[in-house]
């Protein structure tokens, strides 16, 4: 799955990425290598801790910022990449159907995020699925951004038939219109 979404995001150059919700940094490590500068944030100390170990011994060079993704702002905009896998779903439910972000709230960030992007960027979302149902619901992330100006480059699934994972992964890929 991440070599999925590692291809994905190594189709055209990249200057400049963002990867929201980097975890360990187990995708941001294959993301650096082919980024000319990359920012990856995470809410878990622990987990940027623990990337950031991994990161140096790489070598890979990563901002990491330890930060609530709801109310973080970059220090500039303009990304050529954004990357959001398996975040959006942490965002939209507590688990038990009640939502643990309010709507205007949710939109207000998927906005933001959008406004994030240089114009020609993209947005690569990435979220498993085991069923029918989730697969829907991983769609509606990505229908969240088309009417905020993102068009669909393209969109399918990886991961189908691994023995290892039962989930399968949903990528859409979103383009930001160049510049007139």
């Amino acid at each position: 799955r991440q070599e999925a979404v590692a291809q994905a995001a190594a189709e055209r150059p990249v200057r400049h990425a963002l990867e929201i919700g980097c975890g360990e940094g187990f995708l941001t490590e294959r993301l650096a290598a082919f980024c000319g500068s990359m920012t990856a944030v995470d809410v878990s100390p622990t987990a940027v801790a623990r990337a950031r170990a991994r990161l140096a011994a790489a070598g890979a060079r990563v901002i990491l910022v330890e930060a609530n993704i709801r109310t973080w702002i970059p220090p500039s905009a303009g990304f050529d990449l954004i990357v959001i896998s398996d975040v959006l779903s942490y965002l939209g439910s507590r688990g038990d159907g009640l939502p643990l972000v309010q709507e205007p709230e949710f939109r207000s960030w998927l906005e933001r995020v959008a406004g994030w992007l240089a114009p020609g960027g993209r947005l690569l979302l990435a979220h498993g699925f085991i069923s029918p149902e989730e697969r829907e619901v991983r769609a509606g992330y990505r229908a969240r951004f088309e009417p905020l100006g993102l068009r669909l480059e393209r969109e399918w699934e990886a991961g189908a038939g691994l023995d290892r994972a039962p989930a399968i992964c949903l990528l859409s890929v979103l383009r930001k219109p160049d510049a007139d």
